[in-house]
C-alpha cells in the first residue's frame, strides 16, 4: 500500500507541475530532479555596491559533480544559470539571454570533475537592495542541486555622470537569446543609439591573427554627437597578459580602441571602424564595447563581440632576467653591501587572509602540489585546477582535484612544472583593474601557499617568489612615468622590502614577510604585464638598496608633500635616523600634504625626474640624506 501510495503521489506531482507550466504559475525551467547533473559553486555569497546606473561583472565557478557532461550549444540540454524562483529582476540588463537568466557556461563542453565559469553583469537601475538567488540548470532536464548563489546588490545614489547610463530592465517576457543585446525601439533619452550596421556578429580567428570590425549606430537621441569613441567595457575572461588580450596597436589606449570627431545629427548613422588582435592563446573569449558620444556612454550603444581563437599565436614572452655582471654594474654605485649575498633572496607575500579557508588554483601548463621539502604529492595537466583547503575540523590540510585528493598536517603549495616562475592563477580570486575593463589581477608568479596562522587562526594565501619578480608585480606607481623616477621608487620599495626580509619580524606570525596591500601594493603578474617600464626599472637596478654608512637604511615614501618632507621623529617620534630628516621640496611648494610625510615625496621625486632631470641616485640622495646605493646581491 505504501508503495503504491508514493507511487500515485509522485505521479501526481508530476501532472500538477507540468499543469502549471501550462498555465504559466511556475517559470518554464528544468524539471527538479537531478538526472545525473550535479555542481558545487565556488561563492555561495556575493555582495556588491555600485551607484544607480553603474554595473558590475559577477563570475562564478562551477564544478561538475555529476555523472552527466554539460553542454553550451546542444540544442537541447545547455547549461546556463537562472533566477530561482522568479521570472524577472531589477537588476537585469540587455545582455541577459533571457529575464530569468544572464548566460550559459563559458565553455563548450564540461565533462565530470572539470570546472567552468558563469559571468554576467548586474545593474543599478534604481535604489536600494535587491537579493537574487541564482541556480545552474540544464534547460529541461534539471536543477543542479548545490549550485546556489545569493547574489545582493545594493545600489546608492548616483555620483555624476562618469557612470554608465542607466539600462531599462527587460520585459518579463523576453525575446529568444541573441548575440546582440536588445535595443530600443525608439528614443529613449537625449542620448541614446541603436546598432544598426557591424561587419562581424562573432569572429573565428587564428591566435594573433588580426580583423577589422565596423559598427554603425544610428542617433536615436534628441542631440547632436559632436564625437563618439568605443571603449573596452569588459572582456571575458579577464586579462591577465598581453596573450589574453584583444588589444591592437593601432588603438588609441588600452581601453579605446577608436575615437571618431565628426558631428552624427539625431537621426544619421555614425560609424566606428577599429582592428581587434586575437588572443594569443587559443580559447574563447567575449569582448564588450560601450559607445561613448562627447565622453558620455550611450543608452542602447553596449555591443558584445565573441571571440573563438582556434590555434595558438605568437606569445610575448617575459623580458630577460638580467644579474649585474662587469658589463652592467653601475660604477658610480658602490659595488657591494658589506651583508651582500651571493644570490638573489625569496621573498613571501601574504596575499590575503581568506573567509573560506582554500585557494582554488589552474594554470595554462602543468603544474603541481607539493609540501615544502619539495615533495610531490599531486600532477595537473594545463587547465585543470585543484583546490586546497584548510579543514579545521581535523586540522589538515587538504588538496582536491582530478586524479588528487590527500591531506597533510603539513601546509601544501603550488607550483608549476614546466618553469618554477612561471604564473598561476586563483580561480577564486577576484580583484579587478579600475581603469582595464575585464582584467583581473589573480595571477602570481612561482609558489602559491596556503597555511594557516598558529597566532591569528587567519589562514592566508601567500606567495613565495624571487624579490625581482616581486617588485615586477609592484603597483606604487604608472607605467607611464619617467624612467628615472621608475628607478628611484623601486630602489626604494626593495630597500623596504628587504629591511623586513633581513629582520623576517613584522609578520612573523602569519608566515610572511610583507603583505600585499599595508606595506606595499602589490598585485602580481597583471601589474607585471601591462607595465613594461617598471620591469625596464627593476632589470636596471636589480639588486641595489639604499644604505647608511653601509647599512641598509628604511626607505620610507609618500604620495605629496606640502613643500617639505618631516623627520621621522616630528611624526613618529622615538630617536629617528640620521638620513630621515626635513628636506625641501620646491616642486611641492604650495600643495596639500598627502601621506605622512616622512621619506621620499613620489610627486616630488617626479618632478625632479620630468623637469630636472636628475638621477634616480640623486634623487634618493636628496629624500634619504647622506646614503648611498649599493649592490644588496
Amino acid at each position: 500500500m505504501t508503495h503504491h501510495r508514493s507511487s500515485w503521489f509522485s505521479g501526481f506531482l508530476r501532472g500538477a507541475t507540468a499543469f502549471a507550466l501550462v498555465l504559466g504559475m511556475l517559470p518554464a525551467q528544468p524539471a527538479l530532479a537531478t538526472a545525473g547533473y550535479e555542481a558545487t559553486v565556488n561563492k555561495k555569497e556575493v555582495s556588491l555596491t555600485m551607484s544607480e546606473g553603474g554595473w558590475r561583472t559577477v563570475i562564478l565557478t562551477y564544478t561538475n559533480t555529476g555523472s552527466k557532461t554539460w553542454k553550451r550549444d546542444a540544442a537541447n540540454g545547455y547549461v546556463s544559470l537562472y533566477l530561482l524562483d522568479k521570472k524577472s529582476t531589477p537588476v537585469a540588463g540587455p545582455e541577459w539571454r533571457t529575464s530569468e537568466s544572464p548566460a550559459k557556461i563559458a565553455d563548450a563542453s564540461v565533462a565530470p570533475g572539470k570546472q567552468t565559469t558563469v559571468s554576467f553583469r548586474v545593474y543599478g537601475n534604481k535604489q536600494g537592495t535587491y537579493k537574487e538567488t541564482f541556480r545552474l540548470a540544464s534547460e529541461n532536464t534539471a536543477w543542479m542541486k548545490g549550485s546556489e548563489t545569493v547574489v545582493t546588490i545594493n545600489v546608492t545614489a548616483p555620483i555624476g555622470s562618469s557612470t554608465p547610463t542607466t539600462v531599462p530592465t527587460p520585459a518579463a517576457s523576453s525575446p529568444a537569446p541573441s548575440p546582440v543585446p536588445a535595443a530600443p525601439a525608439a528614443a529613449t533619452s537625449g542620448n541614446s543609439a541603436i546598432l544598426l550596421l557591424r561587419s562581424a556578429r562573432d569572429l573565428t580567428l587564428a591566435g594573433s591573427e588580426r580583423k577589422q570590425i565596423t559598427l554603425g549606430f544610428k542617433n536615436t537621441g534628441t542631440a547632436a554627437w559632436n564625437s563618439r569613441s568605443l571603449k573596452l567595457a569588459d572582456m571575458f575572461p579577464a586579462v591577465t597578459d598581453a596573450n589574453t588580450s584583444i588589444k591592437d596597436d593601432s588603438w588609441r589606449s588600452v581601453a579605446e580602441p577608436v575615437r571618431e570627431d565628426s558631428v552624427t545629427n539625431p537621426g544619421e548613422i555614425g560609424f566606428l571602424s577599429f582592428w581587434i588582435k586575437a588572443p594569443a592563446k587559443r580559447g574563447t573569449y567575449r569582448a564588450s564595447f560601450q559607445l561613448e558620444t562627447d565622453g558620455k556612454a550611450v543608452e542602447g550603444g553596449l555591443v558584445e563581440l565573441p571571440v573563438t581563437v582556434t590555434s595558438d599565436g605568437v606569445f610575448i614572452t617575459d623580458p630577460p632576467i638580467v644579474a649585474p655582471d662587469q658589463a652592467t654594474v653601475d660604477p658610480n654605485i658602490i659595488q657591494q653591501s658589506p651583508v651582500y649575498k651571493p644570490e638573489e633572496p625569496i621573498i613571501r607575500v601574504g596575499i590575503f587572509a581568506t573567509v573560506d579557508d582554500q585557494m582554488v588554483i589552474s594554470a595554462p601548463a602543468a603544474f603541481r602540489v607539493q609540501q615544502d621539502d619539495g615533495t610531490v604529492v599531486c600532477e595537473f595537466t594545463a587547465g585543470e585546477s585543484v583546490t586546497v583547503r584548510y579543514d579545521r575540523v581535523n586540522g589538515v590540510y587538504r588538496a582536491i582535484g582530478p586524479r588528487c585528493a590527500t591531506q597533510s598536517a603539513a601546509y601544501y603549495q603550488v607550483q608549476r612544472t614546466d618553469d618554477p616562475l612561471a604564473p598561476l592563477t586563483m580561480m577564486d580570486f577576484s580583484r579587478p583593474v579600475s581603469w582595464l575593463p575585464g582584467a583581473n589581477d589573480n595571477t602570481f608568479r612561482s609558489i602559491l601557499e596556503l597555511r594557516r596562522s598558529e597566532k591569528t587562526d587567519d589562514v592566508w594565501v601567500i606567495n613565495e617568489l624571487p624579490i625581482e619578480m616581486y617588485l615586477r608585480g609592484l603597483a606604487e606607481t604608472s607605467d607611464v612615468s619617467p624612467i628615472e623616477y621608475q628607478k628611484a621608487l623601486l630602489t626604494g620599495a626593495r630597500t623596504y622590502a628587504m629591511y623586513h626580509w633581513t629582520r623576517a619580524t613584522k609578520h612573523a606570525d602569519e608566515h610572511f614577510h610583507v603583505d600585499a596591500k599595508y606595506d606595499q601594493v602589490y598585485r602580481g603578474y597583471g601589474a607585471e604585464a601591462r607595465s613594461p617600464k617598471i620591469v625596464q626599472g627593476v632589470t636596471e637596478t636589480r639588486g641595489q638598496v639604499v644604505t647608511f654608512n653601509q647599512e641598509l637604511a628604511i626607505t620610507p615614501y609618500f604620495s605629496r608633500s606640502d613643500g617639505r618632507t618631516r623627520n621621522w621623529n616630528e611624526v613618529w617620534g622615538g630617536k629617528g635616523y640620521p638620513w630621515l630628516v626635513s628636506v625641501p621640496v620646491p616642486h611641492d611648494i604650495g600643495k596639500t600634504l598627502w601621506g605622512h610625510g616622512v621619506g621620499l615625496s613620489a610627486s616630488g621625486a617626479l618632478y625632479m625626474a620630468s623637469r630636472d632631470g636628475a638621477l634616480y641616485r640623486d634623487i634618493l640622495k636628496h629624500f634619504y640624506q647622506g646614503t648611498d646605493v649599493m649592490y644588496f646581491y
